[in-house]
This record gives structure tokens, C-alpha cells and sequence, in this order.
């Protein structure tokens, strides 16, 4: 939780959010785990992420992910 709102963690360092409720994020957690089980084997894991946050804003829900400190490194 940070400041009111909820995120939650993926093991590729990115937080996800914010949702106005643990509820909602837990949900949203459970659908991003069944999109990377489900993606095909050419797929990366930051790709499905990207992929999930991106038809966020196109279901009116815009989502700002925030990448741990290697990511933002990784990209640089």
C-alpha cells in the first residue's frame, strides 16, 4: 500500500497499480499471473507486463507501474 492505494510486486521488479483496494489488486495479480502462464513461448515476461499495463488505459484504468532501480538501469 503507498499513499492510500494498492500495487502489487511481479518477480521482474515491477510494481503494478495503483488499484483503490487490496481486493482489486489481489484480482489483477491473479489475471497478470494467468497472462505470463498463458503467453506464448516466444513472449518475455516484461512484454506481457507491458502488454497488461498498456490495455489498462485502453479500459479506462490508466496504471503507472513503477520499476526497481536494476530495470530503469537494464534500459539505460
Amino acid at each position: 500500500m503507498s499513499d492510500e492505494t494498492w500495487f502489487f510486486h511481479t518477480r521482474e521488479g515491477v510494481d503494478v497499480g495503483p488499484y483503490p483496494s487490496q481486493f482489486e489488486a489481489e484480482i489483477e495479480a491473479g489475471l497478470l499471473k494467468e497472462l505470463l502462464r498463458e503467453a506464448s513461448p516466444g513472449a518475455t515476461c516484461m512484454g506481457v507486463i507491458r502488454e497488461f499495463v498498456l490495455d489498462s488505459y485502453a479500459m479506462g484504468r490508466p496504471l503507472t507501474p513503477n520499476f526497481s532501480e536494476a530495470l530503469k538501469d537494464e534500459a539505460r
